[in-house]
């Protein structure tokens, strides 16, 4: 397992070998026409990380709305008066069963946005992925 920025990488040993042999043979190859490390880094490197660091941050962003929630949801979160999907379940959960479409806004709202950002980082992964081109 690795870690890149913040991210859990998660590789087999065979995996991990062939990616440190592409990497090598990238930039010797790209050394032996001449490159410096910042042409190898900027033209062959980036490209290729780019799409995957793009769409973790994504799929991040998605956690931390729901890590939000459920801390304000426990009450350790954003304190009131400022509103958050979590503190408002959490202010409705004694009307649950008189009024439950009060939970539907918050829940729903965090179910949309969630959502939402997992279709963007698949549609983020498809648009900027070379392989996939």
């Amino acid at each position: 397992m690795r870690s890149a920025g913040g991210f859990r990488l998660l590789y087999s040993e065979e995996d991990l070998q062939t990616l440190l042999a592409m990497r090598d043979l990238v930039e010797s190859g790209a050394a032996a026409v001449g490159a410096g490390p910042v042409r190898i880094y900027l033209r062959h490197l980036l490209p290729n990380l780019l799409p995957q660091v793009a769409v973790l941050a994504v799929v991040r962003y998605s956690h931390v709305i729901l890590g939000i929630g459920t801390l304000s949801f426990l009450g350790v979160g954003i304190q009131p008066p400022r509103p958050e999907w979590g503190a408002m379940l959490h202010d409705s959960m004694p009307y649950f069963y008189r009024a439950p479409h009060l939970l539907l806004a918050p829940f729903g709202a965090t179910l949309f946005v969630c959502l939402a950002l997992a279709a963007a980082g698949e549609r983020l992964r498809r648009t900027l992925d070379p392989k996939l081109r």
